[in-house]
């Protein structure tokens, strides 16, 4: 009798967390997008459908499309760079924890500081600018802030320990 109490006091926790934290704000933004704009408010009590139909707009269309290609994008360099390594690491013979500490540690610091780790690396006159001119190789320094490749070089630094992980932990369980 106490196991059935408490599973189901259980369930009944869970279903409230989940409530509160997921369905309850997943159905206020939804019918928050059925309202029109309102002038002195955030949005006045009249359903549409109007934001919906703005969805086919040439900009918004063009603004996705751009969007999926640099995810597309991040999600190649992602998986080219990070298959390899996961493969090595599962693989190895000896001692693997050093190899996951390094991909680890970049979780330990915010991602905030870590996007202005890439900003100091990438703006006009930072790190990568001026190691490149030091060595002679560029006469200027590049624009590569605010540009597409900027964009995926970050999402990349970001993301690849999350493509690193789930990879090395199926691969480690092939034959």
């Amino acid at each position: 009798m106490k196991d059935k109490a408490f599973r189901n006091f259980s369930i009944c926790i869970i279903w409230g967390w989940l409530a509160i934290f997921a369905l309850i704000p997943t159905f206020l933004l939804l019918m928050t997008s059925m309202l029109l704009p309102g002038d002195s408010e955030l949005v006045r009590l009249q359903l549409t459908l109007q934001n919906y139909l703005r969805l086919f707009n040439q900009e918004y269309l063009r603004v996705f499309l751009r969007s999926f290609a640099l995810a597309t994008a991040c999600t190649a360099v992602c998986l080219i760079l990070a298959y390899p390594f996961s493969y090595l690491v599962a693989r190895m013979r000896g001692s693997k924890s050093f190899w996951l500490l390094l991909v680890i540690i970049p979780f330990w610091t915010s991602s905030l500081i870590r996007s202005y780790a890439i900003v100091a690396i990438l703006k006009t006159h930072g790190i990568l600018n001026t190691f490149l001119l030091w060595l002679g190789i560029i006469n200027t320094p590049l624009q590569l802030m605010y540009t597409n490749l900027a964009t995926v070089i970050g999402l990349v630094y970001t993301l690849l320990p999350l493509m690193i992980l789930p990879l090395y932990a199926n691969i480690e369980k092939l034959d």
